[in-house]
């Protein structure tokens, strides 16, 4: 297991310690990947090699779009609000459902339909996709990019949990991006936290920490089989010793 995996493991941990309340009761997911990022941010700071990274929460800022992929998409809705704004849509409609980088909606606007600055700025604001990650691990102000997170509720519909890994994928490709993960928060009074992680090219099995502890207390070690869920058990089982206190 490398050090990153072992990072979020114990994140989520204390995540399932101190604020299983937040999944037990479907508190919404920015809280819950605010305290993710919290506890993800404490193990960082125990290996001197990441001393220079951050954890951000849907971080905006860009440096030359490295972090955000942000894209442009116009929409029915963001017509009619452009519309009422005294802006001419009609060139608008031909770019309709299509989504486009900033950059080259930018020239579009500027240079062949040739709107005003001022409408430029109404057109941008009023158009953007903010597809912000969930949660990044990097170091900030450079192309450092160690760990990106999307996360979903398993409360959420198949096409959201599929778009999300989309995105990932996406943000391996075009942010570089060492590591991807997909999380998935299980609600209710079963609450887990499932991770995906995207390797080589294709998702690995997923697996829920509470459920792979509830099979340590079950099984011994040497009726393992999968020598890579022996070293995950072991690690979890070592530095979760609550186990017998988790009220599933």
């Amino acid at each position: 297991m490398c050090k990153v995996e072992n990072i979020v493991i114990e994140a989520s941990k204390k995540l399932l310690q101190s604020d299983s309340y937040l999944l037990k009761y479907d508190i919404n997911e920015p809280s819950i990947t605010h305290k993710l990022a919290e506890y993800l941010q404490q193990e960082l700071r125990k290996y001197n090699e990441f001393n220079d990274y951050h954890v951000d929460c849907e971080y905006n800022k860009e440096l030359n779009d490295i972090k955000t992929g942000k894209k442009y998409k116009i929409t029915e809705k963001s017509l009619k609000i452009l519309g009422k704004e005294e802006i001419d849509t009609k060139q608008l409609n031909n770019l309709k459902g299509k989504e486009f980088s900033e950059q080259y909606l930018y020239n579009k606007l500027n240079n062949e339909y040739e709107y005003s600055l001022g409408h430029i700025d109404k057109i941008m604001e009023n158009t953007v996709m903010r597809v912000y990650p969930d949660i990044i691990i990097h170091k900030r102000g450079t192309e450092n990019n160690l760990l990106v997170i999307e996360s979903t509720k398993s409360t959420h519909s198949p096409s959201k949990k599929c778009n999300d890994k989309n995105k990932l994928k996406n943000y391996r490709d075009k942010q570089g991006y060492k590591h991807i993960l997909y999380i998935e928060f299980y609600i209710g009074e079963k609450y887990d936290v499932e991770l995906t992680w995207y390797k080589n090219g294709k998702w690995e099995n997923p697996y829920k920490l509470l459920e792979l502890l509830q099979k340590v207390v079950e099984i011994s070690f040497s009726e393992i089989i999968d020598p890579v869920t022996a070293v995950i058990l072991k690690s979890l089982v070592t530095k979760f010793p609550q186990l017998s206190n988790i009220a599933l």
